[in-house]
């Protein structure tokens, strides 16, 4: 078994299957464009391209990385946003509480925002965009991005599958899950 979407396929049938597939790949597809017209907003930012010239751009640079470096590529590239992301998250929250005068202002600065600032949702980021944004980041992973960790669910659970046992299942399991939340 390679996927979530072949273990669906033996355990359920084959338009659970698909179900799965045409809505992960919908899905996708809306990931790939957000990604690209946000590349094409900062590069209309960075260097006042048109956003249609950025997409543009965007898909052609990621097509030739893909096809010249493969997933061996991706999987870097994945790897090394982990890291850049890590690195300058940490960073942004010791310099934003530099700014702000310690750690003590993190419960004596909500008095000085602006108002309507202290309010979970504001301006475009409505209610509605939150529950999109959500549905959409939830199952944006269900055409097949999960392997690894179905494989660790899944083998099992499968009749004549001896490779990995329901104690090591929870073994791989538990930790992805909590850094999941």
């Amino acid at each position: 078994m390679v996927s979530p979407l072949e273990y669906l396929a033996r355990r359920y049938n084959v338009p659970t299957q698909q179900a799965l597939a045409y809505s992960g790949a919908l899905l996708k597809v809306v990931d790939i464009a957000a990604k690209w017209v946000a590349i094409a907003v900062l590069l209309r930012g960075f260097t006042g391209l048109p956003i249609v010239w950025g997409i543009a751009i965007t898909g052609a640079v990621t097509l030739v990385y893909i096809t010249a470096g493969g997933l061996w590529a991706d999987v870097l590239t994945d790897f090394g946003q982990f890291i850049i992301q890590g690195v300058a998250g940490i960073a942004m929250f010791f310099a934003f509480l530099a700014h702000l005068g310690g750690v003590s202002s993190l419960w004596t600065m909500w008095d000085r925002l602006p108002e309507g600032h202290g309010d979970p949702f504001s301006g475009p980021y409505t209610v509605t965009f939150f529950l999109a944004l959500l549905f959409i980041k939830t199952f944006e992973y269900n055409g097949g991005m999960w392997n690894l960790v179905w494989q660790g669910m899944v083998f099992h659970m499968l009749p004549g599958s001896s490779t990995v046992t329901p104690r090591t299942s929870r073994q791989l399991w538990t930790p992805l899950a909590w850094t999941y939340l």
